[in-house]
């Protein structure tokens, strides 16, 4: 029987639901807002240890010097397992995710329940909508405008998706 997320394996699977892969240490201090006293460091490093454990993450470290006159650090990147192997990211890519804080979106219940409602109404709506009497450019138009919002819809599902998953192991 599994245990429930810590509160930095929420932050990260979070962070994995929006991106493919995230720099362990970029995502928390940014989350904090400030950079992290070595016991969080070392708090977070084994969330994301455990995390991987749990969820089948895949876990990248790699030693760099961010300035040439800086000492050198091991920075943790997780990567999601969906990941295609050719998609995989190269040295100069994983110190970009590993040192650079990704966006996160963050919905409260509020705003969770606002978006399931606007989503149902839309549903409904598509009751409506006579797809053969559409013209080409007005097809490609809705194509075009409905792209963004369904990529992001389907990172809202992933996160979803994984906050149940590792509730149920955790029962």
């Amino acid at each position: 029987m599994g245990h429930p997320l810590g509160r930095w394996q929420q932050i990260l699977a979070s962070a994995l639901a929006e991106h493919s892969a995230v720099g362990v240490r970029a995502v928390v201090e940014a989350h904090m807002g400030r950079e992290a006293a070595r016991s969080e460091r070392e708090s977070y490093r084994r969330a994301a240890y455990l995390l991987s454990a749990a969820a089948g993450q895949r876990l990248c470290t790699w030693r760099c010097h961010l300035r040439p006159t800086a000492k050198g650090g091991t920075f943790l990147v997780v990567v999601r397992p969906d990941l295609d192997v050719l998609a995989w990211p190269d040295e100069a890519s994983l110190q970009a995710i590993g040192t650079k804080p990704l966006p996160l979106a963050r919905l409260s219940r509020e705003a969770l329940l606002s978006v399931v409602a606007s989503l149902r109404t839309a549903a409904a709506r598509l009751d409506h909508v006579e797809v053969d009497t559409i013209d080409i450019e007005t097809a490609g138009q809705a194509l075009d405008a409905i792209a963004e919002p369904l990529r992001r819809l389907n990172g809202l599902q992933r996160v979803l998706t994984l906050r149940r998953e590792l509730g149920k192991k955790s029962r």
